[in-house]
């Protein structure tokens, strides 16, 4: 299924400016980019130890946004080689990136710096992230070898985190990656700490999209995106209880503008529930429904507020 949504080309275009920069520390030309050297455009959602695909994005060419993305080439240039630690932080939390492969089997991405912290959990240790809003860590994988560069600029660190106003056209393209390692719950299910293993909690509900990061038997290993990804939001689920996500599923990313009780369904029908979702949060919208959407947000909660309450940022896949 193929989708139009708006978004601005300056998420994608300053790392092909970047990827150039990273031999050369001096401000490189707008002469030495070429768009046709790309293959393909994507957003990563990044967890403990594994990397989650988004559906692919392919930009449109236009000239006007080139230009929109000349201060961002020139704040780019300020990078020095990432330190092991900066290196090793993407394990724990990675944060939302965007990947660009070549055609030349090169692959690019840019994640938000993060610095790592220890929090205790009711099951143990765990690691959380807050996010640096003024640098970002820069991977180059070519030829079989891989580079880091922390480079400051909060500039293009801006449009990764947050976004940026709407004004280029981008197709939305369904990813056989995202079809491999998204699913879907079938009933509701308890979530265990290995296969045949502890109930770490009992309140997986039906409905919800999660990513597969492994399988054993009969068992699948499961993990249920939020910002930092507590511990027990990564266990084993019985095999029969998911089914992969269909094609046709497009997720909305938004944000709420005011706090709000959510409902098991839209008026007349629908029910107050117990939990409150407060403004800025961020939700995954799954389903738009006579001025209501359906929508998942960060801590596992699932439930239907009004569309006028949403500001709209981007395409995700929860």
């Amino acid at each position: 299924m193929k989708g139009k949504l708006i978004i601005n080309i300056c998420y994608v275009l300053p790392l092909l400016f970047i990827l150039n920069g990273c031999a050369k520390p001096q401000t490189i030309g707008l002469e030495n980019i070429k768009i046709s050297d790309v293959k393909w455009i994507t957003k990563t959602g990044g967890l403990p130890l594994f990397n989650k695909k988004f559906k692919v994005l392919v930009p449109e060419r236009d000239d006007a946004a080139i230009e929109k993305i000349v201060s961002l080439v020139n704040s780019a240039t300020n990078r020095r080689k990432a330190t092991r630690e900066e290196e090793e932080s993407l394990l724990f939390g990675r944060p939302r990136a965007i990947e660009i492969g070549l055609k030349d089997g090169s692959i690019i991405n840019l994640w938000p710096a993060m610095k790592i912290m220890k929090k205790e959990t009711p099951t143990g240790t765990g690691y959380t992230g807050s996010r640096y809003n003024d640098r970002f860590i820069l991977n180059i994988q070519k030829d079989g070898d891989q580079y880091f560069y922390m480079v400051f600029s909060p500039d293009v660190t801006a449009y990764v985190i947050e976004g940026s106003e709407s004004d280029i056209p981008l197709e939305i393209i369904a990813s056989d990656e995202f079809m491999k390692t998204t699913a879907y719950i079938l009933n509701n299910t308890a979530l265990y700490d290995k296969p045949n293993g502890k109930e770490i909690r009992n309140d997986i509900s039906k409905g919800r999209i999660v990513t597969v990061a492994d399988k054993e038997g009969s068992w699948i290993k499961i993990i249920i995106y939020t910002y930092d990804t507590p511990i027990d939001n990564i266990g084993w689920v019985k095999s029969n209880t998911v089914t992969n996500v269909s094609k046709g599923l497009i997720l909305i990313e938004g944000r709420l503008n005011k706090e709000h009780f959510l409902m098991d369904g839209p008026p007349p029908n629908g029910k107050q529930l117990p939990d409150m979702v407060y403004a800025n949060q961020q939700l995954f919208i799954e389903e738009r429904r006579e001025g209501w959407v359906r929508a998942q947000f960060a801590g596992g909660l699932n439930g239907w507020v009004p569309e006028k309450a949403v500001q709209f940022v981007g395409p995700g896949v929860n």
